[in-house]
């Protein structure tokens, strides 16, 4: 066994930890404050980044039909700054007004409502593209529109041709104004015999000149559109949906796209 410290090195001992208590407790309320002013200076900084990004705004009576360039970069660099994200088949918007990422009012709710009319569609769950069904009325007489007319809608925005021309075709060759998805490229190629089939990968972002895009609502359920605009950056696009009377525009994500063709 070691022999017991002589009682003057127990006195040293003493006399050094009564000296470290103190400049412990310092130590630890310099961290403290150390770490304080780390988190409140990243607070301070995502304030200053946000109120520093510049304000964005659109045209008073702004029109997608007729919008420019600089009116589609900018809902572009709105878009960029929401959190977009989508649970149970419909999209939502994180942020609740444009205030929040230095937006209009307007701005914001244009966007939220181009979001609000794809989830319209999602929600309809009448829109099958892949399952035939006949149209009420003759296409060319402009009667009786139905769900599944969506591809005739499509092909004619597209400049294939008045939509009672298209229709009657479509019914022609597979019985109703639906067209199966194995046959989507052929209905295409019949208008468009110029065109291709594309993916979203042969796209560098901008103007998409009415690309006619088919993409998913739902399980087993598709729907047919035309593509005006992409947004590479945020992997988004705007749709034009001619089927809801010329007033529906959407916003789209591409991984939703199964199919595009280009006339």
């Amino acid at each position: 066994m070691k022999p017991f410290p002589k009682h003057g090195k127990i006195m040293k001992l003493k006399s050094k930890l009564r000296f470290l208590k103190p400049i412990t407790k310092i130590i630890g309320l310099v961290c403290i404050a150390v770490s304080c002013f780390i988190f409140q200076g990243c607070e301070t900084d995502d304030i200053v980044k946000n109120s520093e990004l510049p304000y964005l705004s659109l045209p008073q009576g702004f029109d997608l039909s007729n919008a420019s360039t600089n009116d589609m970069n900018t809902l572009s660099k709105a878009l960029g700054r929401l959190n977009v994200y989508k649970e149970n088949g419909l999209y939502h918007i994180k942020q609740t007004s444009g205030e929040q990422v230095n937006i209009s009012e307007d701005l914001f709710n244009f966007i939220k409502s181009l979001y609000d009319h794809t989830n319209k569609i999602s929600k309809s769950h009448n829109l099958s593209y892949s399952v035939p069904r006949l149209k009420s009325g003759d296409p060319e007489d402009g009667g009786g529109s139905s769900s599944s007319d969506c591809m005739a809608y499509a092909l004619s925005y597209a400049g294939g041709g008045t939509y009672g021309s298209v229709g009657c075709y479509l019914l022609s060759q597979y019985g109703s104004l639906a067209v199966p998805l194995s046959s989507f490229s052929d209905a295409c190629h019949h208008f468009f015999p110029n065109g291709s089939t594309a993916s979203i990968g042969d796209f560098s972002g901008g103007s998409m000149n009415n690309v006619i895009i088919i993409y998913m609502t739902g399980e087993g359920v598709a729907h047919a559109v035309n593509g005006t605009w992409y947004d590479q950056s945020s992997g988004t696009v705007i749709f034009h949906d001619e089927q809801s009377g010329g007033n529906g525009d959407g916003y789209l994500n591409v991984n939703d796209i199964i199919n595009i063709y280009r006339p």
